[in-house]
């Protein structure tokens, strides 16, 4: 009895003291308990004490540490959140961690090698470090002003669909070449008799369901042309402007002619969708989460587009097509962008995209719309951020500084494995009679079936010479980065991990 209870209470329980000691009957047997007692407790505590220290993870812990430096758990775990890498997918495994303190290490110790040549100072660095701080900015403006506090609420209608593709293209010589005209138009007739052949079944009381089983030729065709819940910018605008008409339980009586299909819809069901009930209407967790973050962006675009409606802004894009560079693109406030600025702005893109600089005469003027709005965008952004502060937000700050010094460490790496880069003759034509009928050829159809064909040298060269260029090149910087780790004496605290 006394050794059960012995197990069962603690010996601060004095409940138990009340009840056990007055049945001992010897002085020796009350010592001999109380020490038993103590000696559980003590074990107790110290058990206690040691798992405190094992699980008392603190940011001052170091993780890693190397002849210059150290990294501790609060740095990583900075560095993890500003590289928006999910943490606690992280924490499960020792190797993970290990991988990006590696990573970690390596691209700080890249980072103030750069600094050192001056690598940072130069104009081409200093222009992609704009260009990175530029998204990285409209990013936190966007989730504090609009992804924290999402407010939509939006018509939707619950579908089911039957889709029929249109064959828009034939191929010539073993090329894609899109039907036009008289073509096209016999395509679109095939179509649209086939939707009308099933709209007269379904007229005749044939399933909705089992017939987008049968004739659909989309996603949805396995579940009944099931769609889901879609809002009115989800749909092309024929198809919108039916499916937000039809009644509820009614079906399109005539085919819908879309860019390359034609559809038959029925709608199932109708509500609002708003950010309180979008999760319980849709009841599917990730069409949900899809709908929710379609409706969260087009909230950013109507909020931008409210910030281009001000009073002091003004916009006039078309200039784009002008050959004046003082041209003015947009003004805010007293800020004014020219197409000379857009200029410069390819110059910084094309140089690092292409080598020929008569590339970049190829940006059409679509091209050039696009990349200004995108400036606007960030020059609006950018005017709220320095209202509200959020450019002077520590958390902010400490984000944009490690993400900058990644970047100049990526660069930096990059220009180690270019700076030397140089493929002989001989390389490049062994690689070729090497793999020529492994790698390089192409398939046409000779006598009705596929036949391998090689490729003439002069047509693999160029291919040839710039995957050989970067294997060369990534071959540097690994070698690089080797050197550095052991030069350094990287070393990883694995006792200091979490996780397998």
């Amino acid at each position: 009895m006394i050794e059960q209870m012995n197990q069962e209470n603690t010996i601060d329980n004095v409940d138990y003291w009340c009840i056990v000691v007055p049945l001992l009957r010897e002085k020796n047997d009350i010592i001999t308990l109380l020490e038993k007692k103590m000696r559980k407790s003590l074990l107790f505590v110290c058990v206690l004490c040691a798992f405190a220290i094992t699980a008392c993870k603190r940011d001052s812990d170091v993780l890693a540490t190397y002849n210059s430096g150290k990294i501790t758990r609060g740095e990583f775990h900075e560095w993890l959140d500003a590289h928006h890498i999910n943490r606690d997918s992280i924490m499960k495994k020792k190797k993970q961690q290990v991988n990006k303190l590696q990573t970690m290490g390596l691209w700080r110790l890249a980072a103030a090698e750069a600094k050192k040549t001056g690598f940072d100072q130069s104009e081409d660095f200093k222009a992609m470090a704009d260009l990175s701080t530029e998204s990285q900015l409209v990013a936190v403006v966007l989730k504090k002003e609009i992804g924290d506090k999402p407010d939509f609420n939006e018509p939707a209608v619950k579908l089911r669909q039957i889709m029929l593709n249109v064959k828009n293209f034939t191929m010539i010589n073993n090329k894609r070449v899109d039907l036009k005209g008289a073509e096209l138009e016999k395509e679109f007739e095939k179509a649209v008799k086939e939707a009308k052949d099933i709209i007269a079944r379904l007229d005749a009381g044939d399933s909705f369901e089992e017939l987008a089983k049968k004739h659909s030729q989309d996603f949805s065709k396995s579940k009944g042309g099931e769609v889901g819940f879609v809002v009115r910018s989800m749909l092309e605008p024929p198809l919108a402007k039916v499916a937000f008409e039809l009644p509820v339980g009614q079906y399109s009586k005539e085919p819908i002619r879309l860019s390359n299909s034609v559809a038959i819809v029925k709608v199932e069901e109708k509500t609002n969708l708003t950010s309180r009930n979008i999760e319980d209407v849709v009841g599917n967790k990730v069409q949900a989460a899809r709908l929710k973050n379609k409706l969260v962006r087009e909230a950013g675009e109507n909020y931008i587009l409210n910030l281009k409606n001000a009073p002091d802004v003004s916009v006039s894009l078309e200039n784009i097509s002008k050959k004046d560079k003082n041209a003015v693109l947009y003004k805010i406030g007293n800020d004014v962008c020219t197409l000379g600025d857009l200029e410069k702005r390819i110059d910084i893109i094309t140089t690092r995209i292409f080598k020929d600089p008569k590339e970049k005469n190829k940006i059409t003027d679509e091209q050039k719309t696009r990349l200004a709005e995108s400036m606007l965008r960030y020059a609006l952004l950018k005017r709220v951020a320095e209202q509200k502060g959020i450019v002077r937000d520590p958390d902010y700050v400490k984000k944009i500084e490690i993400r900058r010094e990644s970047l100049l460490a990526r660069e930096y790496m990059k220009q180690i494995g270019g700076k030397d880069a140089k493929i002989a003759d001989k390389e490049i034509r062994d690689e070729y009679e090497r793999n020529k009928d492994k790698r390089y050829y192409t398939m046409k159809k000779v006598g009705g079936k596929n036949q391998k064909v090689i490729m003439p040298y002069s047509e693999a060269r160029e291919r040839i010479e710039k995957t050989l260029t970067m294997k060369q090149q990534s071959a540097a910087v690994n070698a690089w980065k080797d050197k550095v780790l052991h030069d350094e004496n990287f070393k990883v605290m694995e006792n200091e991990l979490s996780g397998e």
